[in-house]
């Protein structure tokens, strides 16, 4: 067996020198110590134990999610895993017998799948994400007592859950950490773990170091109760040169230190957080380009870019660095029973208040003095009739009520309509 997958992967590597065979023996160290020793991978499941954590009932370790302790003849021979085709999901198992503070809340068990791939991402060593493990999936995978290997369900519906999408992000956020930063992830890093042994309620951080840069993640796994700090030991991290990389939804961590060599961070029951030197690669320090306090905040949101306070201009520009020549005004619907579309100016939303299609804003009571004889002259002419189509142009000039005089639109400060007669 052994010299047959021996000439199995020599085929693979003459084809492809780093081609990838992962060997489903599951068997003995010993035999699998040669299987490593050729260069093939070998399978680690973390299961048991990592279900137990997720569900917040008393379990083992995690360390196996770690290649270093699970050698097979070579540094990084086994790739580990928690769900599988032969696993049941851990979100089906919280929702069927987890703990009585997690199971059937959506929040927790959410929170208690980001940390548990938080542990699993951030130990060193090849790792397998199983379909739809990453948004929360919590189908089971049986049929009766057998295995259903029937095409799985999909369902990306579940990036629309905030707390489902949120875990897809912490996976995001740690595989991008992971190929961005891979010398921090070699078998010539530090890694270092504490409480990955211990009971499920026991505070716990992995600390990963190579040269100057650093790694932190800190968990508090505890199913309820107080916030709790959870302290690590480092070599380069302080409050001053990290940033926060990722964690649970709802963080808003600060990290501090009361001793040389060790950071601390509070973190409610269930959550983690993971900090980084600011000179690792891939994430680049945010800062301000204010030199005095701004009257302005700027945020994103479901596809647009929001300013609020006070500003004259704005400029966009792509990841690139081009610019972005103009933006769209959001479109939004009016409440009148035509529900038409409405474009406002910042200054007529900032005076008004109002969100309204044109026709509705005109009958606003500061318009009011200012359209009444447009209207009244426009719905004279019995040739034309009036359809508000939502657009008001301040400037344009494009199109203009032929009824009324130049000297009249300049007494009665009526500003460009476009429209459709």
């Amino acid at each position: 067996r052994i010299n047959n997958m021996k000439r199995l992967h020599g085929t693979i590597t003459s084809v492809k020198p780093n081609g990838i065979h992962i060997n489903e023996f599951l068997g003995g160290a010993t035999e699998e110590t040669r299987f490593g020793s050729d260069g093939q991978l070998m399978w680690q499941k973390v299961s048991d134990n990592a279900y137990k954590f997720a569900k917040g009932v008393t379990g083992g370790s995690l360390g196996n999610f770690n290649c270093n302790n699970t050698k097979r003849g070579q540094w990084g021979r086994t790739v580990a895993y928690y769900e599988s085709h032969d696993e049941e999901r851990a979100a089906y198992l919280v929702n069927t017998s987890g703990n009585a503070n997690i199971k059937g809340n959506e929040e927790a068990t959410c929170h208690r799948i980001g940390s548990l791939a938080g542990q699993m991402l951030l130990s060193p060593g090849p790792k397998m994400i199983w379909q739809f493990g990453e948004i929360c999936a919590d189908q089971t995978t049986k049929s009766g007592s057998n295995n259903n290997l029937d095409p799985k369900t999909v369902v990306w519906s579940y990036l629309d859950n905030e707390n489902r999408r949120h875990v897809h992000d912490i996976y995001a956020d740690l595989c991008n950490l992971r190929m961005d930063n891979p010398s921090l992830f070699s078998a010539d890093a530090s890694c270092v773990t504490s409480g990955f042994s211990s009971a499920y309620t026991s505070a716990r951080y992995i600390v990963l170091s190579y040269g100057d840069t650093e790694v932190v993640g800190m968990f508090n796994p505890a199913v309820d109760g107080a916030a709790r700090t959870v302290t690590a030991t480092v070599s380069n991290i302080t409050p001053d040169n990290s940033q926060f990389i990722t964690g649970s939804k709802g963080l808003q961590p600060v990290l501090t230190s009361d001793e040389a060599g060790k950071v601390s961070v509070s973190l409610a029951p269930n959550t983690f957080a993971v900090f980084a030197s600011k000179n690792i690669s891939g994430v680049e320090d945010i800062v301000s380009d204010f030199t005095s306090a701004p009257k302005a905040s700027v945020f994103g949101g479901n596809g647009e870019i929001v300013i609020v306070g006070e500003y004259t201009n704005a400029e966009v520009y792509d990841i690139q660095g081009h610019s972005i020549g103009h933006l769209h005004r959001p479109r939004r619907r009016c409440g009148c029973q035509g529900g038409r579309e409405i474009t406002l100016s910042q200054t007529e939303f900032k005076q008004t208040g109002v969100r309204a299609c044109l026709f509705c804003f005109m009958q606003k009571s500061w318009r009011k003095s200012i359209f009444s004889v447009f209207l009244q002259k426009f719905h004279a002419n019995e040739k034309t009739h009036f359809t508000c189509n939502g657009h008001y142009c301040n400037r344009c000039g494009s199109h203009r009520p032929a009824d009324l005089s130049d000297g009249s639109r300049r007494r009665n400060n009526i500003r460009s309509v476009r429209h459709h007669c």
